[in-house]
């Protein structure tokens, strides 16, 4: 019976993957199918990668989707605080158009 062992990946190969996921909008199920890597496999890749860039910079990247039914600014009003320390930071915007 033959024995099937998977590809070993360069870091830079590992690295190229997960950024092409994040880029794709695939699922990483199908991703992973399509490029013949186990999913424990890419998890354990886009774990590692983040947690480099994180003790690299301190941030950590984030995905934002836009909502299915945005509110157009016209019809909303806006708050957003920010507090860093004694320090408050606020910014609103009204649907008046003020």
């Amino acid at each position: 019976m033959k024995e099937h062992r998977r590809q070993r990946r360069t870091p830079e190969e590992r690295k190229q993957f997960v950024e092409q996921q994040m880029q794709s909008g695939m699922a990483v199920d199908a991703f992973c199918a399509e490029h013949n890597i186990g999913k424990s496999t890419f998890a354990k890749w886009k774990r590692k990668l983040n947690d480099e860039n994180s003790s690299k910079t301190g941030f950590r990247p984030v995905t934002i989707k836009s909502a299915v039914n945005p509110v157009p600014a016209s019809e909303s009003s806006t708050t957003m605080r920010v507090n860093i320390g004694a320090v408050t930071l606020t910014i609103e915007h009204g649907g008046s158009g003020a």
